[in-house]
């Protein structure tokens, strides 16, 4: 009985271990406080199914040989959190791609078929395409005189990220009187955040 116990439970640590990953490719659509909460609870649940396994677990080389894959997923999910970060952006756009290329497209078309003052485009394009941003899961919108639209994905506090479509150069080095960093996911289209 024991020894089922210990096998589950082994399972049950196994498929914990990956939860860290999954919330991180997903957390384009979570604040970073759920992100971090969420990190937290697949930690704790990890700790605790560790420790019911040590005090159910007789077989010596077992405990070990599960802290050892512990540590060994842990330092992989540390050393890779930038590549994670990198991948969470790409699911997360090529998941909205279409969407966001007839939006982009658009909006372009707009610009460039009536005239705007530098303060009104913004505005103008954010009113005129609110209703379209929940599609591409999208909160806000900028779009600057040089053509620049921002899709901003989500805010929290200080912080915001999402996606800017620039036809003729790179990306402006700030967003709303912030420096941003950005990098390219393909033609035309940047991931950034500050």
């Amino acid at each position: 009985m024991k020894k089922n116990i210990s096998n589950i439970l082994m399972v049950s640590i196994t498929l914990l271990l990956t939860t860290p990953f999954i919330i991180i490719i997903y957390s384009k659509s979570l604040n970073p406080r759920q992100v971090i909460i969420l990190e937290i609870i697949a930690v704790v649940l990890i700790l605790i199914s560790y420790g019911v396994f040590c005090s159910v677990e007789r077989r010596a080389y077992f405990r070990p040989t599960v802290f050892l894959l512990m540590f060994i997923t842990t330092m992989f999910f540390v050393v890779n959190i930038d590549n994670l970060f990198k991948l969470s952006n790409d699911v997360f756009f090529n998941a909205r791609k279409d969407k966001l290329n007839k939006l982009a497209a658009k909006i372009n078309h707009n610009i460039k078929s009536e005239k705007f003052n530098s303060e009104e485009i913004s505005k103008e394009m954010c009113m005129k395409y609110k209703n379209e941003l929940p599609d591409v899961d999208c909160k806000d919108l900028k779009v600057y005189e040089s053509n620049e639209i921002w899709f901003v994905v989500n805010k929290f506090e200080k912080h915001s990220y999402g996606f800017v479509y620039c036809e003729e150069k790179e990306p402006s080095p700030g967003f709303e009187g912030r420096k941003v960093s950005y990098t390219m996911i393909e033609q035309n289209w940047y991931s950034w955040s500050n």
